[in-house]
């Protein structure tokens, strides 16, 4: 009796962690994460400024939704793991502006340049600053570069609804 009791333990913890383990899959494959991906393509309807309507993004995301470790709302701020670290800094050693999309649930939300303040060009669209990424592993995300120049219109959604409540849920949100 004691032997069959065990094995009812055994199979009864095989059984929930294995729900666990799908329950986990199934949010990464609901689109219900905030991920950066690369632009593959896309056209400028202004100096830098990106026609949202016409991107094609990588197939992969160059940021997962593991690498982010928080999101600070009131400052901008997304701190990454040191792989998301790495895939940033591989990509912008050579000073490139890089274009990038930000998606939550499944759905581009804004986009921008990955952006360094040793680049003495302005810009006025969204920009990933990556001055903070070697040493804190930190981006700030800021509209307009080095801030919003005067008569600039540049639709702000850092902290639109989707991005919050994903980040929220995964206890990546700092507000």
């Amino acid at each position: 009796m004691k032997c069959l009791c065990n094995s009812l333990v055994l199979i009864s913890a095989l059984f929930f962690s294995s729900c666990r383990e799908n329950t986990s899959e199934l949010l990464v494959d609901s689109g219900d994460v905030v991920e950066i991906y690369l632009l593959e393509s896309f056209t400028k309807t202004g100096d830098l400024k990106i026609d949202e309507s016409t991107i094609q993004l990588k197939s992969t995301p160059l940021i997962t939704y593991s690498d982010i470790v928080s999101y600070n709302s009131s400052k901008h701020i997304f701190k990454l793991t040191d792989n998301g670290k790495n895939a940033i800094a591989n990509l912008t050693q050579s000073g490139i502006r890089m274009a990038y999309a930000v998606k939550a649930k499944g759905e581009v939300i804004y986009t921008g340049y990955f952006w360094s303040n040793v680049m003495s060009s302005s810009c006025d669209w969204g920009v990933m600053d990556i001055i903070d990424l070697p040493i804190k592993n930190e981006i700030i995300v800021k509209i307009g570069y080095p801030w919003l120049l005067a008569g600039d219109n540049i639709p702000d959604k850092r902290n639109d609804k989707r991005i919050i409540d994903v980040l929220k849920s995964g206890n990546k949100l700092i507000l």
